[in-house]
């Protein structure tokens, strides 16, 4: 009778360790997904800023046009905020993205103890 009870707790944790296994590889996919496609979008807003100081630089090439430098230097102001802006969403993601995979992942284990102490019980 003691074995069937200790083989049907091995299970049941054996059971959880395997469900918790998945979840968490889920949860890696998911950031893995993410950071993806928060460096995708680093590397284009790069992209659109190197391309941004190209046509400043073609600008300052015609600064003996009137208002042509202010253009540019407003232009430059623009981009830099932008890039600035891009960065802190950039980086808020990243960190809604890391504490949404704590969050889970702490209720997941204690999920887990919970009803390790229920099957104890």
């Amino acid at each position: 009778m003691i074995y069937i009870v200790l083989i049907t707790i091995v299970i049941i944790l054996f059971s959880i360790a395997l469900y918790s296994f998945f979840k968490w590889r889920e949860l890696q996919n998911e950031w893995d997904e993410l950071t993806t496609d928060s460096q995708e979008k680093l590397v284009k807003i790069s992209n659109e800023n190197d391309l941004l100081r190209i046509q400043v630089k073609q600008l300052d090439r015609l600064a003996h046009i009137p208002d042509i430098i202010e253009k540019s230097k407003k232009l430059q102001e623009i981009i830099d905020l932008k890039i600035q802006d891009a960065t802190a969403k950039a980086e808020e993601i990243i960190k809604k993205v890391k504490d949404d995979a704590r969050s889970v992942r702490r209720k997941e284990i204690e999920d887990a103890e919970e009803h390790l102490e229920q099957v104890r019980s």
